[in-house]
């Protein structure tokens, strides 16, 4: 899992304070519509699964047009939303880190 890898801007996201999970993306792949962004709480492994599979805990979701230098006085619970709804007509896809 290249998210996994030190260095890389998806492992410094992952493993950062607050964790960020990019990108859930709407639309399709040559034409996305909207881009958002999951803070969430640990990376947990999936007991019993392989070596890459892990949990997260939703704490936020946040849109593309988010500044996260705003989480330097806002707590994580002010940003964003608690939740998004995909409605079963629209297609969404991981984008991005995974």
């Amino acid at each position: 899992m290249g998210s996994l890898n030190s260095g890389t801007m998806c492992n410094a996201a992952l493993l950062s304070n607050p964790n960020i999970a990019l990108a859930i993306s709407t639309g399709t792949i040559l034409n996305p519509e909207k881009h958002y962004a999951i803070i969430f709480k640990d990376l947990e492994k999936v007991p019993f699964a392989n070596n890459v599979s892990y949990s997260i805990t939703p704490r936020r979701i946040v849109n593309a047009d988010f500044d996260f230098s705003t989480l330097a006085y806002k707590g994580v619970d002010a940003v964003g939303e608690k939740e998004i709804v995909f409605c079963p007509e629209r297609a969404f896809y991981v984008d991005g880190c995974y």
